[in-house]
């Protein structure tokens, strides 16, 4: 799509877009979150449709103000780098996502001729696309269908093509075409059901619907086949031969990355003289991103970990949760800043690394020895994500997930401040008082916040750094169930710890402070997986962070009795009737994931997961989907991004970088779907709207 008409439509759309809102219109936010605010005015609107239910946060970029002009460049031009590479997730998700966006965002900045009522559908169901990056729920990983029938779909199309739209065909007819080739993928619910299939007694690569592995592709083909791009290939299948699709400059993705290595030249050029590390590793990426080898991810990786700068990034092919394989990664780009106030507590981890690893419940022949150098542990405010870091970027991460390198260079974690205290917008109280007995529910209002804060922050410092391992590749061991028992082994090394007397150094809290945290940690944790079921229409689970929940939450209650489900006025609560033996119990769980994943045990790891993480309860579902009904609380949050202009002088010089937090979630989806044009173009190509697999 032209980028300069793009563009015109995206202001037309402006005009309207308040009138297509799914809940709480919102025009004019707040320059800054100085406090004073209710978490009201941060929501910019609430999208409902289509059985789903999201609201959409404004994200600001807290503290970016007080950066330096060389740390704000940087900024600007590594978020530029990751939202050129935005529509790469768009087409990871679903081989036909890209082409349906752009029938919707056509159709809704030509309106012209269509009825009210069905645009209000047309745009509930973009703004969902626009969420999850395609027909899926990026948590559940669900079709959702929209409310719109086909017929009112193509009379839309049609009456947006008579005003000049262009959807990349040429006539009347050829559009019907498409849009009957996109029947399928869009209208019916039971046609690819699910982006993400780990049912193990099923073909996972064939009943995925994700763009990971061509059409015709089976885990039979891929038996004996290895792969050289792990990361970042597409696997693709030409009669009996297999091979891989890379992602690189000249290959796939090639606009797009040469375009994010561009924009990585130009943040290279406003790094400090001293900063050589930064420097550096921003090279090796460009390098990467032109290359596509593992050697020079790898030497990316060694040299992003031990780098220290003030501005950092997440980008690129990292994260393989949306493979059922757990091999080939999806794109994301989070640009990011230390958060000076509250890094604290990331620091006394990092610092304390060896003493939590010399204290953890499992056998001493798995803890490591050594971690060399301090790890690199701050709290960040995030100034952009973009792919699937965009919409819903996560609260922590550590990195990188090569277990050879974690073990031999060690690892970098970050806990996303300003995602999580506007994430927390959404429920404030009413959850709390709700899902916690009566007794629980001072302790949680007062130290609930705290204790998910010390969580995460465990979670990501200590939780995955920690262990020694046995096996070469554990996750290739483990292969399907190897992101659900690592993210579950790390959440139990947060549970174990976040009690402990040594969180009370450098005056961080007192040391009734941790006690109570702690406590506040495990009943949260006991009630997590009963308030996680809302979000769940079916009997199964496919997400591994889910799945991580689900299976220390039923392992615990079943197995070790670690707390009760009680009854009270007809509502379902979890009870923790002794904090002390839960813990213990936790530490035994924590002891056997740690046992599995050194030695690499598929077997192990497959009857707990299988037992333990994928069954729900229907019945606390559907009594957890009523009472936050009732509460009035969706069940998922999107980030609304800021946006970054540069500021000149009088002679054309920049002197700043400012941000702005003013546009609707719909301007600003129209704004980003022109950064990568020639992709969109290329999805309409002959061959692409095969809708078997």
């Amino acid at each position: 799509m032209d980028m300069n008409k793009h563009m015109v439509q995206l202001f037309v759309a402006a005009a309207f877009t308040f009138l297509w809102c799914g809940g709480v219109a919102f025009s004019a936010p707040p320059a800054q979150d100085k406090g004073g605010k209710a978490d009201s005015d941060f929501i910019a609107e609430r999208v409902t449709a289509c059985g789903q239910d999201f609201a959409v946060v404004r994200l600001l970029p807290d503290g970016f103000d007080t950066l330096s002009l060389p740390d704000k460049m940087q900024v600007y031009y590594l978020s530029e780098a990751a939202l050129s590479g935005r529509d790469i997730w768009y087409d990871q998700n679903h081989r036909d996502a890209l082409m349906i966006r752009r029938i919707l965002e056509e159709i809704l900045t030509h309106p012209e001729g269509t009825e009210p009522a069905v645009l209000n559908k047309i745009a509930l169901y973009t703004k969902l696309f626009w969420i999850n990056g395609g027909q899926y729920n990026g948590r559940t990983k669900a079709k959702f269908v929209p409310e719109f029938t086909p017929a009112e779909l193509e009379a839309a199309a049609l009456s947006a093509m008579r005003q000049r739209a262009d959807f990349g065909v040429p006539s009347e007819e050829s559009l019907k075409d498409l849009l009957g080739d996109l029947g399928r993928v869009i209208f019916d619910a039971n046609y690819e059901p699910l982006s993400v299939c780990k049912d193990s007694k099923k073909d996972i690569v064939a009943e995925s619907a994700h763009n990971y592995y061509a059409p015709g592709v089976t885990m039979k083909d891929l038996e004996n086949f290895k792969e050289k791009y792990q990361l970042n290939s597409r696997v693709v299948k030409n009669g009996d031969v297999i091979k891989e699709d890379v992602y690189r400059v000249g290959g796939r993705y090639s606009r797009e990355l040469e375009r994010m290595a561009a924009k990585l030249e130009k943040a290279v050029e406003f790094v400090p003289a001293t900063d050589e590390n930064q420097k550096k590793t921003l090279e090796l990426l460009i390098k990467f991103f032109k290359t596509g080898e593992a050697k020079d991810f790898e030497d990316y990786n060694i040299q992003w970990v031990k780098t220290r700068s003030n501005v950092d990034m997440i980008l690129g092919f990292i994260e393989s949760y949306k493979d059922p394989r757990g091999v080939k990664a999806t794109f994301e780009g989070l640009v990011y800043y230390v958060d000076q106030e509250g890094t604290r507590l990331m620091n006394l981890l990092g610092e304390k690394v060896q003493y939590f690893e010399g204290r953890m419940p499992w056998d001493k022949k798995y803890c490591r020895s050594n971690f060399g150098s301090v790890p690199s542990a701050n709290a960040v405010n995030v100034a952009l994500g973009s792919g699937d870091s965009g919409t819903m970027p996560p609260i922590g991460v550590n990195l990188p997930n090569d277990e050879k390198l974690r073990q031999t260079y060690g690892s970098k974690s970050v806990s996303l401040s300003n995602v999580l205290k506007y994430y927390k917008k959404v429920s404030g109280e009413k959850a709390k008082k709700e899902f916690y007995l009566p007794e629980d529910r001072e302790l949680m209002l007062k130290y609930g916040d705290r204790a998910e804060e010390v969580h995460t922050a465990i979670h990501e410092v200590i939780g995955h750094a920690s262990g020694k391992i046995y096996v070469d590749d554990p996750d290739g061991h483990l292969k399907e169930f190897a992101r659900t028992l690592e993210e579950a082994r790390a959440e139990l090394v947060a549970l174990y710890f976040a009690s402990d007397p040594a969180l009370a150094e450098k005056g961080l809290f007192t040391r009734e402070e941790v006690k109570k945290i702690g406590e506040a940690a495990l009943k949260s944790y006991a009630t997590g997986a009963l308030t996680m079921l809302r979000r769940i229409d079916g009997d199964e689970i496919q997400d591994d962070h889910m799945r991580a929940l689900q299976l220390i939450d039923t392992y615990l209650r079943e197995k070790a009795g670690a707390f009760q489900v009680v009854e009270v006025n007809g509502k379902t609560y979890m009870k923790v009737t002794d904090p002390a033996r839960m813990r213990i119990e936790v530490g035994e769980l924590l002891s056997r994931l740690m046992e599995i994943k050194s030695n690499g045990d598929y077997d192990q790891a497959r009857e707990l997961v299988n037992k333990y993480a994928i069954k729900i309860n229907t019945t606390w579902r559907d009594e957890a989907k009523a009472r936050f009904k009732k509460l009035d609380i969706p069940p998922f949050s999107a980030l609304l991004m800021p946006r970054f202009e540069l500021v000149m002088d009088e002679s054309g010089a920049i002197k700043d970088v400012a941000w702005k937090s003013d546009e609707s979630f719909t301007a600003q989806e129209l704004r980003l779907s022109g950064y990568s044009p020639e992709l969109i173009g290329r999805a309409l190509k002959p061959g692409n709207t095969k809708t078997t697999k």
